[in-house]
């Protein structure tokens, strides 16, 4: 009877496996204004978990978390008409996504037309408690108030190996992909090796409507944001990651945030957003928004070649900063008589207290200015080093990083020049009060159970350290090699490999 019984739970478990992982592949056989199966009737039908209009030849498999396959041979998929609005947040081109969907585009275009005629509408709307994942897409020209491309209302969305770009978020806060908490629904967006870049408005935001207990997340990871016309990444509410990422050529601050938000950004190049007005503030990490008391912790980051009124490299006006292993250099301020070119710690207009966090071993500033023009209201660490002019190790910029070049990985970056003061002056863990390794450097120690300390990767992927200690920075310096080769004119021609 036993081993009746044991076989018995064992079948059970099996069914239950077969039935969590039903799901249909539907398949998309023409384009939107043809005859059979579009990608509005995919959507619906993944909705709706039953094959409808064209689709009912091209399902297979039981409905549930559906898969809608776009062919190659349908690599286009213009949008002409209004499907559907939500409410005030405007209209949509395709069916809003209200089951759990994921489109596998294989580098499909997805675009509202451009024809004169074409009302404006944004591509996806994530309709509270969808969930949706875009594959292979890009995403263009789609035109909303908010959310150009990708409205998430309450839901999911994921959106991994994909381009969204020259989409246009007509309202002045608008942004290409909108992440938005309402009431007691999660809300979650994640952008993986996608670039989100040529937009008008700025990149992403995570924010809330009203109040809200739901959880509000974003993930960027090995992603680029660049190029938008206003800020790259601006986080209101929840919690966010930024990960081996370029925040780059923003129109505004590269990264902005605040209220209570928790922002973790490691490994990653904040270079060259800037703004034209002498009132804007933080060009490269601005923590401005409202009169929370925001956790925004920054390891690893190579942050320069920003600009602002003030503030060029960070604003820090509310909440706790931490900063580890940052380079923080070669920013600069539109006002030219202002002080804290590379950082600027200065409580906000509508209150708030900044705190200064942990703080180790960042690089700061460069031989072009003193250490008052480079920071302002923000004490250094003893383990900091100034590259100021009277500084600890004057250092010019381009002997600390070079110019913002593809350096390898899915964004370009700063690498570390030769005998940058940057090379190996990284801590790879801290200690937090006295006992126990918190902290986290280039590195993190594991508690259970082996207690070892284990290293990230850099920007591109490129294992830590690659010296005698880990880099300060996005990058890892890695040794070059050159070979002077002599030519019959008696000059030589030098090769970088």
């Amino acid at each position: 009877m036993a081993a009746y019984f044991k076989q018995f739970l064992s079948s059970l478990f099996l069914l239950s496996l077969s039935f969590q992982s039903l799901a249909a592949t539907i398949v998309v056989n023409t384009d939107i204004t043809g005859d059979g199966c579009t990608i509005v009737d995919a959507i619906n039908s993944a909705n709706a978990d039953t094959a409808m209009s064209g689709c009912l030849g091209t399902s297979t498999g039981s409905f549930g978390d559906d898969t809608i396959v776009i062919p190659e041979i349908l690599a286009i998929q213009n949008l002409f008409m209004v499907n559907n609005t939500a409410g005030t947040l405007g209209a949509n081109g395709l069916p809003q996504i209200t089951s759990n969907i994921t489109i596998e585009g294989n580098n499909a275009l997805i675009r509202r037309s451009s024809s004169p005629s074409v009302p404006d509408f944004r591509l996806f709307y994530v309709g509270a408690g969808g969930n949706l994942v875009l594959k292979n897409v890009r995403l263009v020209n789609g035109k909303q108030s908010n959310g150009s491309a990708v409205f998430v209302y309450g839901g999911h969305a994921r959106i991994e190996d994909s381009e969204v770009r020259q989409n246009n978020a007509t309202d002045p806060n608008g942004c290409t992909i909108a992440n938005n908490g309402v009431g007691t629904f999660d809300a979650s967006v994640e952008l993986v090796n996608t670039r989100v870049t040529n937009n008008t408005g700025c990149g992403v935001v995570s924010s809330s409507s009203g109040a809200i207990t739901g959880s509000v997340q974003l993930v960027v990871q090995d992603s680029v944001v660049s190029g938008n016309s206003r800020t790259g990444i601006s986080v209101a509410t929840g919690t966010a990651r930024i990960d081996r990422s370029e925040v780059s050529h923003n129109v505004g601050s590269g990264v902005r945030s605040g209220n209570d938000v928790t922002l973790l950004m490691r490994d990653s190049t904040i270079s060259n957003n800037k703004s034209a007005s002498s009132t804007s503030t933080g060009g490269g990490v601005a923590i401005v928004i409202g009169t929370g008391s925001p956790v925004t912790t920054l390891i690893n980051n190579t942050i320069s070649e920003n600009e602002a009124g003030t503030g060029g490299g960070i604003r820090h006006s509310l909440g706790t900063l931490n900063l580890v292993n940052n380079i923080v250099s070669g920013n600069t301020s539109l006002v030219s008589s202002a002080n804290g070119k590379e950082i600027l710690r200065q409580a906000g207009f509508s209150g708030g207290t900044p705190i200064a966090g942990n703080q180790r071993n960042n690089l700061i500033g460069t031989s072009a200015i003193t250490t008052a023009q480079a920071v302002s209201g923000f004490v250094p660490h003893a383990s900091d080093l100034l590259a100021t002019s009277n500084g600890t190790v004057p250092t010019p910029l381009r002997k600390i990083v070079r110019g913002l070049k593809n350096n390898g990985g899915s964004g370009r970056s700063h690498a570390p020049a030769g005998g940058s003061p940057a090379i190996d002056a990284a801590v790879s863990t801290y200690i937090l009060g006295a006992i126990f390794l918190f902290g986290e450097g280039c590195a993190f120690t594991t508690f259970f159970p082996s207690f070892a300390t284990v290293t990230r990767s850099d920007q591109r992927g490129v294992q830590r350290p690659q010296g005698a200690a880990c880099d300060i920075g996005a990058v890892e310096y890695e040794e070059t090699t050159l070979f002077v080769i002599p030519l019959a004119s008696g000059g030589t021609v030098i090769v970088d490999l």
